[in-house]
C-alpha cells in the first residue's frame, strides 16, 4: 500500500494524498490495477452499501494495524507467519465480501481475482480500501456545501 504522504496547498483546502490515485482513472492507471472491473463508484453509494463499505474497511484496517504492530513489515522476520497469513485472509475475505457485491459484472471480477496470492490479495484490497474511503469522504464533503 503506498504511504500517506500528504501535502496542504495555500488555500487551506483539505490535504491530499500525493501519489495516490484521486480518480478511478488513475487508480486504473496504476500497474495492477488496468483490468479493475467497473465497481459502482463511492458518490452513488446506497445507504447500505456505504455501512457496508465502513465495516468492511474498519475490519481490514484493523487487521493491516495488527500486522503492522506485530511487525509484519519490517522485514526482520521476527513475528508469528501464520498469525500474520491469517489476519491477511481475514482482511481479503472481508474485503472480497463487499467489493463483489459492487462489482458491474461478478464474473468479470473473479476472473481479475482470480490466481492470486493471498498477500497479493491484501495488498489489492487496502489499495481499494483506502481508494473507496478517500472517495465516499469526498463525496461526503461535497454534500456539505
Amino acid at each position: 500500500m503506498a504511504d500517506k504522504n500528504t501535502s496542504k496547498n495555500i488555500d487551506n483546502e483539505p490535504e491530499e494524498s500525493v501519489g495516490f490515485p484521486q480518480t478511478w482513472d488513475e487508480l486504473k492507471a496504476v500497474d495492477g490495477y488496468a483490468d479493475l472491473p467497473d465497481m459502482v463508484q463511492a458518490n452513488e453509494f446506497t445507504p447500505s452499501q456505504s455501512i457496508l463499505f465502513s465495516v468492511a474497511s474498519g475490519r481490514v484496517t484493523a487487521r493491516w494495524q495488527k500486522l503492522i504492530d506485530m511487525g509484519a513489515f519490517a522485514g526482520d522476520g521476527k513475528y508469528d507467519e501464520e498469525e500474520a497469513m491469517m489476519l491477511m485472509a481475514e482482511g481479503v475475505e472481508y474485503a472480497n465480501s463487499f467489493f463483489e457485491t459492487i462489482a458491474d459484472d461478478k464474473k468479470t471480477y473473479d476472473e481479475w481475482l482470480k490466481g492470486r496470492t493471498v498477500g497479493d490479495l491484501f495488498g489489492i484490497f487496502l489499495v481499494l480500501v483506502r481508494f473507496y474511503g478517500d472517495q465516499l469522504g469526498k463525496s461526503a464533503a461535497s454534500k456539505l456545501h
